[in-house]
């Protein structure tokens, strides 16, 4: 399994909308919203890299999401 974290960055406003819909899909395995530099944080467990891209993009695509950032866990 590839393990990801993806910042979300959402419109002012629509961060409890972004959550909710992020929560719904399929690899996100968990969402919440915090206070810092980006607005929600998600976990997502693919089990492929490319997964893991598309459901960056699938986040990107949510209405109110301006950008994203993904971090995908290394092993050394």
């Amino acid at each position: 399994m590839v393990l990801a974290c993806v910042l979300v960055f959402c419109e002012p406003g629509k961060f409890e909308e972004v959550l909710r819909n992020v929560k719904e899909l399929q690899f996100v395995k968990r969402a919440f919203s915090v206070l810092g530099r980006c607005d929600v944080v998600a976990e997502i467990d693919a089990p492929t890299l490319e997964q893991v891209g598309l459901t960056v993009y699938e986040i990107a695509r949510i209405d109110g999401v301006t950008s994203t950032e993904t971090l995908v866990e290394t092993i050394m």
